[in-house]
């Protein structure tokens, strides 16, 4: 057989098949999963390092967002997600003063911990970091890992200022 029939032939049963295999995908699978209400606070820092639900306005754009006090630890179980996820989430400094924020986030699987992701802001001397960054963290999630987020002073260890505001934290698909 000419091997252009044998391409066209292949390609034509892939037409028809199309669409074909598991069906739609389940609505449970597909959706977002709202990590943001599973954080709870861990450190032995200001008792008060975190507040949800707290309207930050930034470059014009508000958001319902968990704001973190530094130094603060928070950490969400991430039971039911097991399979290759993207975390997802927008962060933005409070103010606009001081010698920065860390965040580090850390994936946490049987006792140990591997930094998936991590940024220095400092909306006191850049104007880029006045504003919501986007975040996208691919991940491979197994049952019992944890998310664990750290906020921490900046280069000098003044704390002053350092409030960091997270929004839409989730993970996809």
């Amino acid at each position: 057989m000419d091997k252009s029939i044998l391409i066209l032939t292949l390609y034509g049963a892939s037409l028809c098949f199309q669409g074909c295999g598991r069906g739609p995908v389940p609505a449970h699978e597909s959706a977002a999963i709202e990590l943001s209400g599973r954080l709870v606070q861990v450190n032995s820092g200001p008792a008060q390092a975190m507040e949800k639900h707290r309207m930050v306005t930034r470059k014009g754009e508000q958001r319902d967002s968990v704001v973190l006090i530094a130094p603060a630890v928070v950490k969400a179980s991430l039971d039911g997600a097991a399979a290759m996820r993207t975390l997802k989430f927008r962060a933005a400094p409070i103010f606009n003063t001081g010698d920065g924020i860390q965040l580090n986030v850390y994936l946490q699987r049987a006792g140990t911990k591997a930094m998936v992701c991590s940024r220095y802001f400092d909306a006191g001397r850049k104007a880029e970091d006045r504003d919501w960054i986007l975040f996208d963290v691919p991940l491979e999630i197994r049952e019992g890992d944890q998310l664990d987020i750290e906020v921490s002073a900046g280069p000098q260890g003044d704390l002053e200022a350092d409030w960091l505001a997270l929004s839409d934290v989730r993970l996809t698909r």
